[in-house]
């Protein structure tokens, strides 16, 4: 056998394998979804901004200010398309949530029940989605990946903050791990199908942008060529340009609140503007000069080096949040109980630095997007590099019940307003600790395969 056509059967072979290990454990994951809200119906966390609402006897939903916004286009798409809306460069959420709802249209559900249950399912598809490249991955690094290890990192994927707090409330937040893992997914063979999905997820959560440098490393590296790189920065931006096509061609102006209303990102072009103004002037160009906005209030740092000591505020306060597990994740990778790939660090180093450009930086969330994505894939992959003994398994099971336990981020900032560990999560991290050192101690060097 040719290496050509044993490449293309070991390639073959490990596509079947990923999809038969994602149906075979999809019943499960189904299960574990459904159970959570059981649970979150009897562990309902403190909330600040939003209000908790009793849909069933057996289940709550988050309503925030912005659920009406999102209600108006799921009801009606054609609302996506109207001047000034707020959330038109998030078609993904809105268009696939509408999908699902046409659905409900003959049921006697309310029009608010419908919307829920349809978000419902959308996140279900994205937990799915996201554990099909948690499996591609591991799988592609050789792991051995048997269900009971496939289970537990799926309920990594739902319990994860940024996850965990999203499946009840309507929100694009849920889109920051999926880019992470389909970054580090591109990162195996640098294949162009990664890079549009990619795209894709650009609409659903602006942040995907990042990955233009992520393209521009990878050339820099030597690791792809340069006509690669070219097709994966016009693969990147494809969705985009053809969805903004659709409101040239309705002769309407395209509105994103991201960068109009909150100035998100929009701070970086006074300087370009300074500078292009200068030069008009100098030269004395007869053209008009660019109107330079600022935007100022609450949270906003908006000048260099301003802009990165609020953010690593910031970040102060998200890893006091997820203090217990981020220790744990440092341990494991110091300690040498896991190999990261070097790529995985660049992505997580680079979406970090990407985050810190936003201008605006209210308390615990966007610094902690990166920093989550990062430790959900440290814990998944210390799930697959482990055996299964009784140390290891009351490590995850401790990790569970810690992530399940974990209250709402701004709740837990508004309510403590510390900079180093609070009282409020004080047991969870003496009993996270006691367990991690008796298994760092007495069990390290049993543990790998």
């Amino acid at each position: 056998m040719t290496i050509m056509k044993y490449n293309s059967f070991n390639f073959k072979f490990k596509n079947n394998q990923k999809f038969q290990k994602l149906i075979q454990v999809l019943p499960y994951v189904f299960l574990l979804y459904i159970s959570y809200f059981f649970v979150f119906n009897y562990l309902t966390p403190k909330y600040v901004f939003c209000d908790v609402n009793q849909i069933t006897e057996f289940f709550k939903f988050i309503y925030c200010g912005d659920f009406e916004d999102y209600q108006l286009t799921i009801e009606n798409l054609e609302f996506l398309f109207s001047e000034m809306y707020t959330y038109q460069a998030r078609p993904f959420l809105i268009v696939l949530v509408n999908f699902i709802y046409s659905f409900f249209e003959f049921t006697t559900f309310s029009n608010f029940e419908k919307i829920i249950y349809s978000y419902l399912i959308f996140n279900f598809t994205l937990v799915i989605f996201q554990l099909y490249l948690v499996i591609n991955y591991f799988l592609s690094k050789n792991y051995e990946l048997s269900n009971l290890k496939i289970c537990m990192s799926a309920l990594i994927l739902i319990l994860n903050p940024v996850m965990k707090f999203s499946l009840t409330e309507i929100t694009i937040q849920t889109g920051t791990l999926i880019i992470f893992l389909l970054s580090i997914n591109y990162s195996l063979n640098y294949e162009s199908k990664y890079v549009f999905l990619l795209g894709l997820m650009y609409l659903f959560n602006g942040s995907a942008i990042f990955f233009v440098l992520i393209i521009l490393f990878s050339f820099l590296s030597k690791k792809v060529k340069f006509v690669k790189s070219f097709v994966h920065a016009v693969l990147l931006f494809l969705p985009y340009f053809v969805y903004r096509m659709i409101f040239v061609f309705r002769d309407i102006d395209f509105y994103n609140a991201n960068t109009n209303y909150w100035g998100q990102f929009y701070w970086l072009n006074k300087y370009l503007y300074k500078v292009t103004n200068y030069i008009i002037e100098i030269l004395n160009l007869k053209i008009d000069k660019f109107e330079i906005k600022y935007f100022s209030g609450e949270w906003y740092c908006t000048d260099i080096p301003e802009f990165f000591s609020c953010y690593l505020k910031d970040t102060i306060y998200s890893l006091n949040y997820m203090l217990p597990i981020i220790l744990f994740s440092v341990l494991i990778i110091v300690f040498k109980e896991i190999k990261i790939n070097r790529q995985v660090y660049l992505i997580f180093l680079t979406y970090y630095f990407f985050w810190s450009l936003i201008g605006w930086y209210p308390p615990i969330r966007f610094s902690l997007y990166p920093i989550n994505a990062f430790i959900a894939v440290v814990i998944i992959h210390y799930i697959f590099s482990t055996k299964s003994n009784l140390y290891n398994t009351l490590i995850l099971i401790t990790i569970m019940g810690y992530l399940l336990n974990l209250g709402n981020w701004n709740y837990f900032l508004y309510e403590n307003k510390r900079f180093i560990l609070s009282l409020s999560n004080f047991d969870s991290f003496i009993y996270i600790s006691v367990i991690f050192s008796i298994f760092f101690i007495s069990n390290r060097d049993q543990n790998l395969k």
